[in-house]
């Protein structure tokens, strides 16, 4: 089992444990197909990083730290990932947009279904509305899509 540490709000380090199940993709998937997932893990990578660039180095707490770090997230989609990734991502951002924008005390208008500000609205509601316990969860998903994608991109292999 491989340990890795993650920086979680007012703790120094939290702990995220990965099992060599967790990377089953590498390990079945014919040539053709990890190749296709190494591209794939490639191209999302960039953004990915940044996210976690700006869940360790950003300013204030979880939640604020993790609001920038979705942003850099939005544009990318499910089908971007590797196939084994594309629900951890899902979870990821189905975690970030829980509540919807007029949750907001109605401050901001209601936006036309799937639209970017439609989006933007839902991460600050519900940014505004979780605890910090699940502000870190949701990063350590994060940190544990972005070790599996440095993985994948890097063809490594248990």
């Amino acid at each position: 089992m491989i340990q890795c540490c993650v920086n979680a709000a007012r703790r120094p380090f939290g702990m995220i444990s990965f099992t060599p199940e967790d990377y089953r993709t590498l390990d079945l998937q014919g040539g053709d197909m990890r190749k296709a997932d190494e591209a794939k893990a490639n191209d999302v990578l960039e953004r990915v990083t940044g996210a976690v660039k700006a869940l360790c180095v950003g300013r204030g707490d979880v939640r604020s730290r993790l609001t920038t770090a979705i942003h850099e997230l939005v544009p990318l989609r499910a089908q971007d990932f590797p196939t084994g990734l594309q629900d951890q991502f899902r979870k990821v951002m189905e975690a970030a947009t829980k509540y919807d924008a007029s949750d907001l005390d109605r401050s901001h208008p209601l936006y036309p279904a799937g639209s970017w500000n439609e989006r933007q609205g839902r991460i600050e509601a519900t940014m505004r509305r979780i605890r910090r316990s699940t502000g870190q969860k949701i990063a350590q998903d994060i940190w544990s899509l972005y070790v599996k994608l440095r993985m994948i991109a890097e063809g490594t292999t248990w």
